[in-house]
């Protein structure tokens, strides 16, 4: 099989099952309907067949009510086949929106349709608590088709839409319960916060200050301007704009006066209210001390700041 699916193709991912050394987990939309659902179906009868019976072998299938006798009696031998192959298989009632290939506990193939059917790849550069946070939803879904519980049969794409520039439009296309279940997995093991890419952290702060009233945007990724975010506040004081800039550092990086004098001066340019640094490290002497005069102008939030305002949130 040569067909792609979005620059990986069929032969490529067969060699990935082949490697796997501890286990596979798969979740696939199987729409007869569909010219991708049927290249999937078929790439399943290949990829399964190749993988190691030895292995923790496990596959979430969805496959519509609505088809046709003939196409549910290909979806039972289907179900058949690769069982005896030694697969565990479970049925989704939803259609998830992600076909997802995960191999030895890393992310491998995902692919994604948007609201005109196009299909996009996650970058490739997902943070490990994004991983993590996956293969704990798959358990949660495969526990829920087992027990008929489809309530649970969502968002493996909720995790993923942040970072793709062609879905997003703010923050909020991230579900609630999605960012609370991040926001809980931070606050108990804060250290994860430096596994972050940078991008989720920024998508992080600005759900923190969303939560907190404001209204976010987040800026381009290409934009170096100083302001990752724009934060908005409209009440009875009248109307505020917060320029945001995040830096996901390592500890032992300090974040000196330069940046700090820098974000300020954009916010003296574009006459904004006021500015907020935030990072996952620390802030010198000379930065703590260009602030203090002006600090109803600048705000700085390093790594403490951040376990507090997550711990803040737990529970909102």
């Amino acid at each position: 099989m040569t067909e792609k699916l979005n620059a990986i193709s069929i032969d490529e991912l067969a060699g990935i099952v082949l490697s796997a050394s501890k286990s596979i987990d798969i979740v696939a939309n199987l729409d007869p309907k569909t010219r991708l659902g049927s290249v999937v179906s078929d790439a399943l009868g290949t990829w399964t067949a190749l993988a190691d019976q030895r292995l923790r072998l496990r596959c979430l299938i969805h496959w519509p009510k609505d088809a046709s006798d003939r196409s549910q009696v290909r979806a039972d031998t289907f179900e058949d086949e690769i069982s005896r192959l030694g697969w565990a298989v479970r049925n989704l009632s939803a259609k998830p929106l992600m076909d997802l290939i995960i191999v030895d506990d890393k992310i491998f193939h995902a692919l994604i349709a948007d609201g005109a059917g196009q299909r996009v790849r996650p970058s490739g550069d997902e943070d490990a608590l994004t991983v993590r946070l996956l293969l704990q939803h798959f358990n949660e879904l495969w526990s829920a088709a087992a027990e008929g519980d489809h309530a649970k049969e969502l968002l493996f794409e909720d995790l993923f839409r942040p970072s793709l520039p062609s879905l997003r439009r703010d923050i909020v296309q991230v579900s609630n319960d999605t960012w609370d279940r991040i926001i809980q997995e931070l606050a108990r093991q804060p250290q994860d916060l430096f596994r972050l890419n940078p991008r989720r952290f920024e998508e992080l702060v600005a759900q923190l200050l969303e939560r907190d009233g404001l209204r976010v945007q987040l800026t381009p990724k290409t934009r170096d301007g100083g302001r990752d975010i724009l934060a908005f506040h409209h009440g009875a004081a009248g109307q505020h704009l917060y320029l945001v800039e995040c830096k996901r550092y390592a500890q032992n990086k300090p974040i000196g006066v330069e940046l700090v004098r820098s974000l300020y001066g954009v916010v003296e340019h574009e006459k904004a209210t006021a500015g907020m640094l935030v990072t996952t490290s620390r802030f010198t002497r000379d930065a703590l001390e260009f602030v203090d005069p002006i600090k109803y102008r600048m705000s700085l939030r390093e790594f403490g700041d951040i376990k507090e305002w997550l711990h803040n949130h737990l529970h909102r």
